[in-house]
Parts: C-alpha cells; structure tokens; sequence
C-alpha cells in the first residue's frame, strides 16, 4: 500500500475518531474473494485492520456498488455486536479524498435522488393500461416503441468495466444470478404461491426453479454479451413527453450483464396485456419493440436472452398476495405461456 494511500486514511481516520491517526506502515493479511485484508499500524504502535476492494474480485463483486453494500453489512454487523476494540467506519476514497461515510443502522433513512423531467405526464405503463380497447398501432404507438428501444440500445451502447476477461465473465454470469439470488425478490414471490395454488403448487416449484436454471446454464459466460443496464426497465419507470422525448427513472439492481434482462422486463408487459386482454394489439406492439431493438443494437439473439427474466416476472404479474384480483383465466394463460417459452427458450406468445 503506497504512502499517499496511508496519508489519506490517516487523515480519515483522525478526523472519525477526533484525534491524531498517523498511519505509518501496512502488512497484508489473508484476503478473501472481495477484498484485500492489511493491517496498519500507526505511530505510536496502534494497530487496525483494513479491507481494501479487489479490482478483480469474484461473484459479483467487480464493482465499487457491490463491495459497499457488502462493507456496509459487515459494519453494521460489528457494531450491534458491540465488542472491543470496534469498527471505525466505511471508508470511501476518490480523486484523492478518503472519508468514511455515515453509519447505518435500522434508524437510518435512505434515499436516492434522481432529476425529473418537466411535463412527464403518465407512465407508460399507465398508458398502456388504458388502450385495451385499441385494435392496431398507430403512428403514435410506433413512434414510442421506437423512442424506447432507442433509449435502451444508448443505455445498453454505455462503456463496459476495464476488467480482466476473468472477470468481465464473472460480471456477465452475476447478472443472470441475480434473477435468482439477488436477496429477496425470487423466493419471496415464490413462496406465495402454496400447496393448492391452481398455478404453481409447492409440488411444482423445484421442476419451475429448474426451467430458469436451464435457462441460465445456457447462457453462462457470455460475457461478449457484457452491457451496462437498467436493470428495472418496465413502463412504470418510463415516460413518453409530449414532444416525443422518452425519459426514464430508477435504475436498479442489476449494474452490468445480458441485456435481454431489460428486454425482457419491457415485454413482459406486452405478454401480459396481451393474455389478460385476449387483444392481438399488445402482441403486435411488442414485436414491433423486439424488432426494433433488435435492429437498433445489431443484436441477432435477443429473443432468446430475453427469456431470460420471464420466469421471475411471471411470478411477480400472477402472485397471489400482489395481485389478488386478477383474473383467474388471464393469469391462467399468461403462466402458461411462459411456463412454454422456458422450455422452449425462445419467446413466443402463445
């Protein structure tokens, strides 16, 4: 660890504990799969132990965001075990300024805050659920959908991370991962569904869980494939101006990875609407998307890799503790054609 490193901890450190913290030498320690481990020791013979962020980490945490949630926890988790001698902070080093941050507890607030655009108007989403009776797209409909694609492909068309291929691949694979594991959201909409669900009994939710992991299996180590993404792209988190402006909020979860994950979260409302409403209209306004993005992003596997977030999404759209009053016959039908394109692993409709 190079002495301009040290400076700037010392001063970080002397300014959290209010008093004078001269680093003066570091000895590494045994890291693990995220981080580098050091012990410094200050003038005068204190002594601290430090993690410092890998460059190359492993499973999924190649990126700055990551390692802070995970030093977040282990903070936390120190300082309600209440020991000596205690943590002294996330520390945070940039452009040549370290600070640590604030602590974080279950009496903390968070927040993130993003610029809206003026005169957005209602979501996408909002719109689309207020055109069921709407036969064909117009100009207007065609318009949008090629608003959108666009802004995904400038999303999708963002610089890659200057990783190691090793883990530009480890990066790619995190993203299919997380459809599974990123904490809470699979399981928790899984385990809504019971013994006697008509859709997904708990009988069935082993063969389910191994449709997706197939699913995955097949598209592990892509990393060629590599995008920065939204992560959340759905027409609650879009909105279409008046002036043919598209502008979008709330990224989300999933920083880099297969880029059909965001595809798939936008059609999957097509899918929806158009099996809850029986209206060939959403179908047709999908596969204008499809093919638009596809053309836009050059992008000859897309109806494959969008496949990919179906299984998630159709248990967010057909859970019974979201969404109870659903139809039971739309929810039929949507599950099953879902259920079909991840055996199959191409997107269709029916």
């Amino acid at each position: 660890m190079e002495s301009h490193e040290l400076k700037k901890l010392s001063e970080a450190v002397s300014k959290r504990l209010g008093r004078p913290i001269l680093f003066v030498s570091a000895k590494a320690m045994k890291g693990g799969f995220q981080s580098e481990a050091f012990q410094l020791t200050a003038q005068g013979g204190e002594r601290f132990f430090l993690k410092k962020m890998k460059r190359d980490g492993e499973a999924g945490f190649e990126i700055a965001e990551r390692h802070l949630f995970s030093y977040a926890v282990s903070h936390g988790m120190a300082k309600r075990a209440a020991l000596s001698p205690e943590p002294i902070g996330v520390m945070v080093g940039r452009e040549g300024e370290t600070i640590i941050l604030p602590d974080l507890d279950e009496r903390a607030s968070l927040y993130h805050l993003q610029k809206f655009a003026d005169d957005l108007g209602d979501s996408y989403w909002a719109s689309l659920a207020g055109r069921k009776a709407k036969k064909t797209p117009d100009e207007k409909d065609k318009k949008e959908i090629k608003a959108i694609a666009d802004l995904l492909v400038r999303i999708h068309a963002g610089p890659r991370p200057d990783f190691s291929a090793a883990a530009l691949k480890t990066l790619y694979n995190d993203s299919l991962q997380s459809l599974l594991a990123y904490p809470g959201y699979f399981f928790l909409f899984l385990a809504d569904f019971g013994d006697k669900h008509p859709l997904l009994p708990r009988s069935s939710h082993a063969d389910y869980i191994g449709l997706i992991l197939d699913l995955i299996y097949r598209w592990q180590g892509r990393a060629d494939r590599l995008r920065p993404l939204h992560g959340d792209f759905w027409g609650a988190n879009i909105f279409c101006q008046p002036k043919g402006k598209v502008s979008v909020i709330d990224f989300s979860r999933i920083p880099y990875g297969e880029p059909g994950i965001d595809v798939g979260y936008f059609v999957a409302q097509y899918l929806w609407f158009y099996h809850s409403t029986g209206n060939s209209y959403f179908k047709k306004l999908g596969e204008l998307f499809i093919e638009s993005y596809a053309a836009k992003a050059g992008d000859k596997e897309i109806r494959q890799t969008l496949c990919l977030p179906l299984g998630l999404l159709a248990l967010l759209y057909c859970n019974p503790g979201f969404h109870p009053d659903n139809e039971a016959a739309a929810e039929q039908s949507f599950f099953a054609a879902v259920k079909k394109i991840l055996k199959r692993q191409v997107f269709g409709w029916q």
